[in-house]
């Protein structure tokens, strides 16, 4: 069996999209003998740096929008709800992503990803309420985290200039190798990247995999 395949997974919590394609992305971390690295980024930055806007702020854009993730969602078979406020200022959750990213393993950044975008996206828990963020997770089976003062810590450490600046840099990085909005899912060695959830059957068409549906482990339903 040969080396994994290194991809980089530019995300931000406030994203659905970027929720769609993390769980997708994960379904084929072994399928496709993937080296998945979490780059967590801003993506009100990103979206100011190149002129983007988000869908809600056109209004058809934004119907279309309310819409369209409830269908994602029951196609890929993750779990949403619409918050009641959205957008939602996501930037203290990210820098503290950013200071899990540096002290914690993999496994630790996809559990905490996955349950706060869970509190964003199914329990209508703003991410702009930090404090809010912070005690739920407390309460959260995270992978490598023993103890709830670790994340009054890594809490604490978003007011850090060094963490501002590397979550700048990721940013930076993200529109660097031409992205303009999120998720970005990039192939360092290839130099392709791809925006959205809905690539995956592209990303296998281009680079050689088996693409098996947004949930291959899902058993196809026998048609008479």
């Amino acid at each position: 069996m040969g080396s994994k395949r290194r991809v980089q997974f530019f995300y931000d919590l406030v994203s659905p999209y970027s929720y769609f394609a993390f769980e997708i992305l994960l379904r084929y971390e072994h399928l496709w003998s993937l080296d998945i690295e979490l780059v967590p980024v801003f993506l009100g930055g990103i979206m100011h740096v190149t002129g983007n806007k988000p869908p809600i702020t056109v209004p058809a854009k934004g119907l279309y929008f309310a819409t369209d993730v409830l269908r994602v969602s029951r196609c890929s078979d993750v779990p949403l709800k619409l918050p009641s406020t959205f957008p939602n200022n996501s930037l203290t959750v990210m820098r503290m992503m950013v200071a899990l990213t540096q002290k914690y393993p993999h496994q630790t950044q996809v559990d905490t990803s996955r349950e706060i975008w869970k509190m964003h996206w199914q329990e209508d828990i703003p991410l702009s309420d930090f404090e809010a963020v912070k005690a739920n997770l407390k309460n959260r089976k995270i992978h490598g985290i023993s103890e709830s003062g670790i994340w009054d810590n890594l809490f604490e450490q978003t007011k850090d200039e060094a963490i501002k600046k590397k979550l700048k840099e990721n940013t930076d990085k993200a529109v660097e190798i031409g992205g303009f909005g999120a998720p970005l899912i990039y192939f360092p060695k290839e130099k392709e990247l791809f925006w959205g959830c809905d690539r995956f059957e592209v990303i296998a068409s281009e680079l050689g995999l088996k693409y098996e549906g947004m949930n291959p482990d899902k058993k196809p339903i026998a048609k008479l």
